[in-house]
């Protein structure tokens, strides 16, 4: 389990990974050594003659308010499409046929004006 980093939002999820238990010879610590404390819930690092609580703040890893609606927007892009992409009204079916087709002339429009620009930037 992972204690050292939280999670917020709805689209960061971590993997806590593998956890290792390296062996630490207690009876012969030097300074700069670093253990987890279970009683205490808190890591510690030994300077030299006792061992300090290390800051317990815990670093949020998340998004931020815009890059979630972001995400939400393009989510709820995706569930529209579907749906009328599923619907078997003939008005919709038309609608999203033109859609398609309309999208692809966009592609083509935008491909043949960036040829266009980079023609200019090679010919002047």
């Amino acid at each position: 389990m992972n204690n050292g980093i939280a999670s917020y939002g709805k689209y960061i999820h971590i993997n806590p990974g593998y956890v290792s238990n390296p062996y630490i010879n207690m009876s012969n610590m030097s300074a700069g050594m670093v253990r987890y404390n279970g009683n205490s819930s808190k890591f510690e690092v030994y300077d030299g003659s006792a061992w300090l609580s290390i800051i317990d703040s815990i670093p949020q890893i998340g998004l931020n308010n815009l890059a979630e609606e972001a995400i939400d927007w393009a989510r709820k892009r995706i569930e529209e499409e579907r749906e009328w992409e599923n619907s078997d009204h003939p008005a919709i079916q038309a609608a999203v046929e033109n859609l398609r087709k309309a999208r692809q002339q966009v592609k083509i429009t935008a491909i043949l004006a960036e040829q266009e620009e980079n023609n200019d930037k090679t010919t002047s």
